[in-house]
């Protein structure tokens, strides 16, 4: 969605909004053992995510990060990249998807230009300091500090066998 003629203290901003893009790749998912999967991922591209979901689906790659089972939620300050799926049961497919996601926004937490929070389901980057104000996107009146609205979730996924 692009923003045209808008105002922001005597601003005026005109093109699109830029998605902040995810990726962890490349992504592997290895058989060790019987019943025992190694997911690894590169370092992400962009820095301002805050947690890690891992989602294993019997059925399918997971098309979100509440399609299948959450597996493991790891924030970005954990060393490492990778995670250790144990006691499978033998035999069968299992698709994984690996997710970047922000920190849920609060009302009471101050945030700086370029902070990127969650709201509603739709992530935000803040374009302003600010706290306690709502995320919405980019108002007209430049009554408010604006927030930019985001690529909040990309998904990474492999597909493995037991």
């Amino acid at each position: 969605m692009a923003v045209y003629g808008y105002d922001y203290y005597g601003k005026s901003l005109y093109g699109a909004e830029t998605a902040v893009q995810y990726s962890v790749e490349p992504v592997t998912a290895t058989s060790i053992a019987p019943g025992h999967i190694q997911l690894a991922w590169g370092a992400a591209s962009q820095n301002t995510w805050n947690v890690l979901r891992i989602v294993r689906n019997a059925f399918g790659v997971p098309a979100h990060g509440d399609d299948g089972t959450v597996i493991a939620e790891i924030p970005q300050s954990a060393p490492g990249r990778t995670w250790d799926d144990l006691g499978l049961p033998t035999g069968r497919v299992f698709y994984y998807a690996l997710f970047l996601g922000v920190t849920a926004w609060s009302s009471t937490t101050a945030y700086t230009a370029g902070d990127i929070v969650s709201y509603n389901g739709i992530a935000y980057g803040a374009m302003a300091s600010s706290t306690g104000i709502t995320p919405e996107p980019t108002s007209t009146t430049g009554s408010r500090p604006p927030s930019q609205r985001t690529g909040s979730e990309r998904r990474r996924s492999r597909t493995v066998r037991t």
